[in-house]
């Protein structure tokens, strides 16, 4: 479920629903603060690939991050720099 903060940002960031549902089943996923993070690692494109989703829909997947809380997305964005863990 996607807050309307969240759905503000993927309009405004070009990020479509379907990255949005492919980096929920496929993120890898760390605790910042009372949030989890969700990232489309290699190791996490290499699966999709290996799964059958084309090298161009992949690229478009592997630099974004979504935040949620409580199985909200609160937030999606593109990813800059690396995570501090």
């Amino acid at each position: 479920m996607l807050s309307t903060h969240a759905e503000k940002r993927c309009q405004q960031r070009a990020i479509s629903t379907d990255l949005v549902n492919v980096a929920l089943i496929y993120g890898e996923e760390y605790r910042q603060h009372k949030a989890d993070v969700l990232w489309l690692s290699k190791k996490s494109i290499k699966q999709m690939i290996a799964d059958g989703f084309n090298s161009n829909f992949t690229s478009r997947c592997s630099n974004i991050y979504i935040v949620l809380v409580d199985a909200i997305v609160i937030t999606v964005a593109h990813k800059s720099k690396k995570f501090k863990r």
